[in-house]
């Protein structure tokens, strides 16, 4: 007569009894041996028997079904005897233990160990899947060491992951969720002026990981003035580039502040230019003879933007004449004023300067025509 006592993959106890056939109260001497017999390997022995009853715990760790033989050897004076038992053999309780290692994004992994929750002993080689929150499995399994960090790419904010001990010959699944938020990665921002004229002051922005240097490829970009106020707007482009003209039209403006907003996965940073000297746009003087005549001179002087080729109404120009005599002008809303002023027969030098705006830098030409006699 035998009881299973415990049927635990690596722990199972088998209480079995040998008494005397016709004194049951009794128990012969001799030896007890528990066979497997499908391997016919010995799972469990009696080296000597010292009770009616007694339990023996059986070397069997893998779940299944075994049919068992429990034979007494027999002794001097008892027959042997055996009888067979089938069994039925569970798994082992598990305990999956999982823990974030980093929460930055781009850089989180997951540290796993799967233990035997009543001896503490760590499961090694234990297969494990671990559930992305959309929906990816990583499966892997915890090495001779027990203990196995993984990488895994999850998105910034709030997440949960799934880590399944999926069972083994000897112990059930266990299963751990996990809920994390994951943070963004820090960024850096540079910015460089390549160009200082008003109107036309230009910014190149550059943004890149904090940590590992790459450039971040997308994102908004916000240039603000030392009045606070927006002077410029732009996007990061797939370089890690946003080059942003601004519409700075004062050269008291010193300081600029440019903003990188962030992205998904990335914070906002900042870059101060604080040595900002804005400079006057480039100007130019063209000049037309209309009429060439002694008593009927007419000349068109008209002041220009080099860059944009348009002309710049209202300028303060002084013109000086042959005779030394200055005079001084402003051109119209079309950039124009026109020279009558009387000058001698034959060559002639005139000197036209354009005195120079808030916006635009003073400019200086000389030209040097023939003034025709009129005909009698």
């Amino acid at each position: 007569m035998n009881f299973l006592k415990n049927d635990t993959a690596g722990n199972v106890t088998l209480e079995v009894w040998v008494y005397d056939y016709f004194d049951t109260d009794t128990y012969p001497s001799g030896e007890v041996e528990i066979i497997d017999k499908a391997t016919g390997e010995v799972v469990g022995r009696i080296p000597s028997i010292e009770s009616k009853k007694t339990n023996v715990t059986l070397s069997i760790d893998k779940i299944g079904e075994y049919e068992l033989s429990i034979e007494y050897k027999g002794s001097q004076y008892h027959n042997p005897v055996n009888n067979t038992e089938t069994i039925t053999v569970v798994g082992r309780s598990s305990e999956t233990q999982a823990t974030i290692e980093n929460n930055t994004y781009g850089n989180t992994s997951i540290t796993v160990t799967v233990k035997d929750p009543e001896t503490k002993q760590i499961i090694a080689n234990a297969p494990i899947t671990i559930t992305l929150p959309n929906g990816t499995n990583i499966n892997s399994n915890t090495g001779n060491t027990g203990t196995i960090n993984i990488p895994v790419d999850i998105p910034v904010g709030p997440n949960t992951i799934t880590v399944e001990f999926n069972g083994d010959d000897t112990y059930n699944t266990s299963t751990k969720s996990i809920d994390t938020t994951i943070l963004q990665r820090q960024s850096e921002t540079t910015a460089t002026i390549t160009n200082s004229s008003i109107r036309n002051v230009t910014v190149n922005v550059t943004v890149h990981d904090k940590t590992t240097g790459t450039i971040i490829s997308s994102g908004e970009v916000e240039i603000l003035d030392n009045n606070g106020n927006t002077v410029g707007t732009g996007s990061i482009d797939t370089t890690g580039l946003a080059i942003i003209t601004t519409n700075i039209n004062s050269k008291d403006i010193t300081e600029l502040i440019v903003n990188y907003l962030g992205n998904t996965n990335y914070t906002s940073s900042t870059y101060t230019i604080n040595d900002l000297a804005v400079t006057g746009r480039l100007s130019d003087i063209n000049y037309t003879v209309n009429n060439n005549t002694y008593n009927n001179i007419s000349i068109n002087v008209t002041v220009i933007d080099p860059i944009t080729n348009t002309a710049v109404p209202d300028a303060p120009i002084t013109i000086t004449y042959p005779d030394g005599t200055t005079e001084t002008v402003t051109t119209d809303n079309n950039g124009n004023y026109t020279i009558t002023h009387d000058m001698p027969v034959g060559e002639n030098t005139i000197t036209v300067e354009f005195t120079g705006t808030d916006e635009y830098n003073s400019t200086t030409k000389t030209y040097t025509f023939t003034v025709d006699m009129r005909e009698s």
